[in-house]
C-alpha cells in the first residue's frame, strides 16, 4: 500500500501497473509510481532496433540495380552532352 498525504491509502498491485510503452487516455490526472524492473525484462529486451531482413542475394541485386541506374543516367547526360555539340 501506498499511503498518501495522512489518511489517503493506495493499493499497489499487479493490476495497478502501467507497463513501459502503455498509453492512458482519457483520463484527467493520474498519480504515478516509478517502479525499477532492471534490464532483463521482455521490453527492454526488445527495444532496439530491428535487424535486416534481407538476404545477401538481395543486398547484392539492390547493389547492382543501383550501379545500373546510376550508369543509365551518366550514359544519358553523356548523350545529351555528345549531341549538343
Amino acid at each position: 500500500r501506498l499511503q498518501l498525504s495522512g489518511d489517503l491509502d493506495v493499493p499497489v498491485a499487479i493490476s495497478n501497473f502501467l507497463l513501459r510503452g502503455s498509453v492512458l487516455r482519457n483520463t484527467p490526472w493520474i498519480m504515478g509510481l516509478v517502479v525499477y524492473t532492471g534490464e532483463d525484462t521482455k521490453i527492454m529486451r526488445n527495444r532496439g532496433s530491428a535487424r535486416s531482413k534481407l538476404s545477401k542475394i538481395e543486398r547484392t541485386v539492390n547493389r547492382l540495380i543501383v550501379i545500373v541506374f546510376i550508369t543509365q543516367f551518366l550514359l544519358v547526360v553523356l548523350s545529351v552532352i555528345v549531341n549538343a555539340v
